[in-house]
């Protein structure tokens, strides 16, 4: 068994999953955290990410990645 972690980055949320995957390819899953960042809500009008943007997401990365290594 090893475990593995995953963080999806959208234009409204950032998602992290953690989980357990098994010699037989099943996943037990250990952790699931949602965070809202709204990436999108002034790139669809821009096709920029704003500063707050930027820093919203870079901090949930950081934190979620924080979570994974525990």
């Amino acid at each position: 068994m090893r475990t593995l972690a995953a963080i999806d980055i959208g234009t409204n949320s950032i998602k992290l999953l953690v989980a357990n995957v098994e010699e037989d390819g099943t996943l037990d899953v250990v952790l699931r955290e949602k965070e809202m960042v709204r990436l999108g809500s002034e790139t669809l009008r821009t096709g920029v990410l704003s500063p707050e943007a930027i820093e919203a997401g870079a901090s949930t990365v950081e934190h979620l990645a924080k979570l994974a290594h525990g």
